[in-house]
């Protein structure tokens, strides 16, 4: 539930991204990090599980939560965030696999 909602808001976030509005943008990045920041103390009670340690995914939440936030703020970034997000995805998906207990 939790990993699906950060796949959600990602993708609200890369069609943000599309639409150059500033307002539009932050309101999808805070409920993307909202929704790192909630999975992330659902892994940290242990109910995702994931191939990886706990080191790439606390570096995932911080970039979801502190980094990105920062980010959006700036016009210029807003491509390479586009790029950040999707690659986020990717190792979401290929190198961590996260799994939520049901």
């Amino acid at each position: 539930m939790r990993l699906e909602r950060i796949r959600e808001t990602a993708d609200l976030l890369l069609a943000a991204l599309d639409t150059r509005e500033q307002r539009v943008i932050q309101e999808a990045q805070q409920n993307f990090s909202k929704a790192v920041a909630e999975a992330w103390q659902v892994y940290q009670q242990g109910d995702i599980d994931t191939r990886t340690g706990q080191a790439l995914p606390h570096s995932m939440y911080l970039y979801a939560t502190r980094e990105l936030p920062q980010e959006v703020a700036h016009l210029r970034r807003w491509s390479s965030v586009k790029r950040e997000i999707t690659n986020f995805l990717r190792t979401m998906d290929l190198v961590v696999v996260p799994t939520e207990a049901r």
